[in-house]
């Protein structure tokens, strides 16, 4: 073999290991996901039956059964196959919630042995439990449903276990788009939600793609949210198509829409886009704007009187714009959270902004710099005083409105005994002596005065213990920990090239040294 061939060969046998070395990570990484067996199944349906199998099991986004009014579509398995949770996908562009629905456990011969009203997220599932061999979903509207799948070894990462939206948040962060909060709000879930322990919610505004309001709320659970987030149903418009469609996206008509979600989540503290649109996306622009007037407006009983009855009216404390220099404030990204291991909400962003794959192409980077801090905001509304400074957006909030306030019970007054009067004698009278006979008068015992014992107070009988109160903090799920195996295969394939590499070199000057004798 001459020595071209032997280095050619060389180079080739190290790629080709650092390529084996990948495929293995990716079987790993598949590995991590529970077993899809939608395929092996049967599927049923009130109306459509011929594709039901095909729409619903395969995990395409495009791809999605209609379901009626009062209809209903069913997944049945068998004994032998081992199911230990069934998710679904809800579809529709309106892109708010989901119409309600009821979920039934199905016995072996398809009978229902259990029902309960499904959760209102587009992301759902069920555990399933022991004799249980399928489930039904009956709606009572009309709705799109685009996948149902059993899986084997639990849920697949798409479903997390969320809590119902909060009804009064401390905090709203407002994004026009899902991934603007990881972006240019990554910070504020991290370091208010998760580690201060807040009650923080995210409203996303532009959200009728399926596929970005499941990388939504896979961001804002990796970023410690834990109450499902906020869902408006707004358009998203690129920047050329904002001629063609602007008038789907007025600042008015955003407005209003802004005011009845303060009204409903009713936060004491908002935080949303800059006034220049970041980059300049023009939506950006709008939503700056709109909130701006729409803070005001939510606390006037006289706007949109609708929202006004049926909530109520909302006065919001305080109002930040992303990179506003009117009244700065700095929230750092780069401290140690403990909620998150030591990682910092830069970190934590990062990570969310991962959830986003959808984006990626669009090169935007979380990497806290110029348009993409995570740490500058202004106050540009405030009805509870200017900041002065010590870098806290709820400075001046009052204490007694946030979920985390534990009030001081008053101090137990120790009750002081009254003092027991003690009885008054009263004087005996010495009889007079009759002359025919004297008496030997009897002596009159005076009553005994008994002293008034003290009141005997134990030491826990008039002492209010305060109780002790744990802080809940943020504690990541099973599975969020994990080492990424492919950026460990991948290094280590490296050095195996490098090392080959080497090698050759070594071989091909060993070998002209020898040609030179």
């Amino acid at each position: 073999m001459s020595r071209n061939n032997w280095v050619k060969t060389t180079i080739a046998a190290g790629l080709a290991l650092l390529l084996m070395l990948m495929s293995i990570s990716v079987s790993l990484a598949e590995k991590s996901e529970p077993t899809a067996l939608g395929k092996q199944c049967a599927y049923d349906g009130s109306r459509q039956k011929k594709y039901l199998k095909s729409f619903l099991s395969d995990r395409d986004y495009d791809t999605r059964t209609q379901m009626k009014e009062n209809g209903w579509v069913s997944v049945r398995w068998t004994k032998k196959q081992q199911v230990d949770f069934v998710y679904w996908e809800w579809s529709d562009k309106a892109g708010v919630e989901p119409v309600p629905y009821t979920v039934e456990l199905l016995d072996i011969n398809g009978n229902a042995v259990e029902q309960f009203e499904g959760e209102l997220y587009w992301n759902s599932g069920t555990e399933i439990k022991e004799n249980v061999y399928g489930v039904r979903l009956r709606v009572s509207q009309e709705v799109l449903l685009c996948t149902l799948i059993p899986y084997q070894g639990g849920a697949p990462s798409d479903y997390h276990p969320w809590r119902p939206s909060v009804e009064k948040a401390d905090f709203l962060v407002i994004a026009t788009h899902p991934d603007d909060d990881t972006l240019f709000m990554g910070n504020m879930i991290p370091t208010y939600g998760a580690e201060r322990g807040l009650e923080g919610s995210i409203l996303y505004l532009t959200t009728r793609d399926r596929v970005r309001r499941t990388e939504a709320c896979n961001g804002a659970w990796t970023m410690g949210l834990r109450t499902y987030p906020y869902m408006a149903g707004l358009p998203d418009i690129s920047v050329k198509n904002k001629v063609k469609y602007a008038a789907d996206f007025l600042v008015e008509d955003v407005e209003r829409v802004l005011v009845r979600y303060l009204r409903r989540i009713r936060p004491e503290v908002v935080m949303t886009h800059d006034v220049n649109g970041e980059y300049g996306h023009w939506q950006h622009i709008v939503v700056a704007n709109a909130i701006q007037a729409a803070v005001v407006d939510a606390a006037d009983p006289s706007y949109d009187t609708e929202s006004a009855e049926r909530n109520g009216v909302w006065q919001v404390k305080k109002l930040y714009l992303h990179l506003s220099e009117t009244n700065p404030i700095f929230i750092s990204a780069t401290v140690p959270l403990q909620a998150f291991d030591g990682r910092t909400g830069w970190e934590v962003a990062q990570e969310a902004y991962q959830c986003h794959q959808s984006q990626r192409l669009w090169y935007h980077l979380c990497n806290n710099e110029k348009e993409n801090s995570l740490e500058k905001f202004g106050l540009v509304y405030t009805a509870v005083g200017l900041d002065t400074g010590i870098n806290d957006m709820f400075e001046h909030i009052d204490p007694a409105a946030l979920s985390d306030f534990v009030p001081t019970p008053a101090p137990t007054e120790t009750p002081t005994p009254e003092p027991t009067e003690a009885p008054t004698l009263e004087p005996t009278e010495t009889p007079t002596p009759v002359p025919s006979e004297t008496p030997t008068p009897k002596p009159t015992d005076p009553p005994a005065s008994e002293p008034a014992s003290p009141q005997s107070v134990s030491e826990d009988s008039n002492i209010e213990k305060i109780p002790s109160v744990e802080t809940e903090g943020f504690s990541p799920e099973p599975g969020e920990k994990q080492i990424d195996m492919r950026i460990i295969l991948i290094g280590l394939g490296l050095i195996l090239v490098i090392l080959v590499a080497g090698l050759a070199v070594v071989v091909i000057v060993k070998r002209n040294n020898r040609s030179e004798r």
